[in-house]
This record gives C-alpha cells, sequence and structure tokens, in this order.
C-alpha cells in the first residue's frame, strides 16, 4: 500500500495554500496602508495641536500619542 495522496488531494492543498497565501498578502497590505494612514493622522495632528496648553496641562494629541 502506497501513502501517498491522490494526485488530486496535492493540488487541491496546493490550491489552498496559494488561496491562504493570497489572503495574507491582502491582510498584509491592509495593515500597511492602515499604518500609513494613521501615521499621516498624527502628523497633521502635530501641526495642528500643541503639545501642552498655556497652563501646563497636555493637550489631547500627547495623551493620543500616550495610548499608543
Amino acid at each position: 500500500m502506497s501513502t501517498t495522496p491522490p494526485e488530486s488531494e496535492i493540488n487541491q492543498g496546493g490550491q489552498e495554500v496559494q488561496e491562504i497565501q493570497a489572503v495574507q498578502l491582502k491582510a498584509t497590505n491592509r495593515h500597511i496602508e492602515a499604518n500609513r494612514v494613521i501615521r499621516v493622522a498624527f502628523n497633521e495632528l502635530r501641526t495642528a495641536l500643541p503639545w501642552k496648553k498655556s497652563d501646563g496641562v497636555p493637550t489631547r494629541r500627547k495623551i493620543l500619542l500616550r495610548a499608543i
């Protein structure tokens, strides 16, 4: 008896691997795009808001940055 699976099962396994890799690539691309959007938003915050108010209290920008 042979322990090698039939060729149809091997091909099906290869297709599943390709599908998984395609999904992982899409997820990676979405993460890269999300990180870029977040980075741009924080750069805009940096230019729009000061670090502290005139009374020395941290602003939302500083609080947001600490949260990350």
